[in-house]
């Protein structure tokens, strides 16, 4: 069982990085899992892809143990899909993401299961996947699916569940959820999900609390670590 740190979409926003490893320095965490939507943000051009991109390499050889994650808006490249944000030099960022950081969909430890949206029984039953045994098989095939079968109202990169009440498979009542792509205000959680994209902005703007969390993958509990983001790091760019 571990202490994860949730790097949330990130967004061209490299300076959560920043904030990562200050965490990481500061409090006893294990290890990071950076949930995905590492690219695409308002006004935002090759420059920024370029300056994300070494601070993600950077990161990743700090700490080589991080489980990195697929979003919904680096899956659009890879399968010719069109999402809010994409850019001409969002292709080449998706390819190198896909090929050098070896992204999963998904990822289990202990009761916790971190995937960029939520896994839930809609997708299950569309991708075919009812027929796994147990949560571990239901990871793996997750895993192992085309990227194609996630390209999907519900499945583990776009699901809403904020928004619109999605059925918790019956396999996973036990465990505990950790997702981000849907921007909301303040970490949220319920009994099932914790909700973590509080970095995201509106063309811009800040409108969320831009708080990382510490998961607890024996209990499913979460810790928030309170630094101001902006006052800590300036600019998010």
């Amino acid at each position: 069982m571990s202490k994860v740190l949730i790097i949330p979409d990130t967004h061209l926003k490299p300076k959560m990085f920043d904030l990562a490893d200050k965490i990481m320095r500061e409090h006893k965490v294990d290890y990071a899992v950076q949930l995905g939507d590492n690219l695409d943000d308002f006004f935002c051009g090759a420059a920024e892809y370029d300056k994300h991109w070494k601070r993600m390499v950077k990161f990743r050889r700090a700490h080589p143990e991080t489980v990195w994650l697929r979003g919904n808006h680096e899956v659009s490249y890879l399968v010719g899909g069109l999402v809010t944000g994409n850019t001409i030099w969002g292709v080449q960022f998706a390819d190198k993401y896909e090929r050098g950081f070896h992204p999963k969909t998904a990822h289990i430890d202990g009761m916790v299961i971190f995937s960029h949206a939520g896994i839930f029984q809609e997708f299950i039953d569309n991708a075919g996947l009812n027929v796994c045994q147990d949560v571990e098989e239901l990871v793996y095939r997750i895993n192992n699916l085309e990227l194609r079968k996630l390209w999907y109202d519900y499945s583990p990169i776009w699901a809403r569940w904020q928004y619109k009440i999605l059925t918790c498979p019956k396999m996973l009542t036990s465990y505990v959820q950790v997702a981000g792509h849907t921007p909301i205000p303040e970490i949220d959680s319920n009994s099932h999900m914790i909700s973590t994209d509080v970095f995201s902005t509106e063309w811009g703007k800040k409108i969320s609390s831009e708080r990382m969390i510490i998961v607890d993958t024996k209990t499913g509990k979460y810790k928030e670590i309170n630094i101001d983001f902006r006052k800590e790091f300036g600019d998010e760019r």
